[in-house]
């Protein structure tokens, strides 16, 4: 899903490209942290509260349920009268 927005390969890519200074090792420690940053931020203005849009549409499912099941037991009462 992250990665069928342009957004992440952007922003990956401008991320790994900073200069970091040190050895292999401690230049890619950073990279990744750096990018671990960027992307935490990212995936809130992007996708927001994951969590509570799941909830929201639980709620909105709930009750689009509730309204069938209300619209099959009028129809069942229809029929046996």
């Amino acid at each position: 899903m992250w990665l069928e927005k342009p957004t992440c390969v952007h922003l990956t890519n401008s991320s790994w490209v900073e200069l970091a200074f040190g050895c292999t090792m401690l230049s890619l420690q950073h990279k990744l942290k750096q990018l671990k940053f960027s992307l935490k931020s990212w995936k809130r203005t992007e996708f927001g509260n994951i969590h509570s849009v799941v909830l929201q549409k639980k709620i909105i499912l709930l009750d689009i349920q509730q309204k069938l099941d209300a619209a099959n037991s009028q129809h069942k009462e229809i029929l046996i009268s």
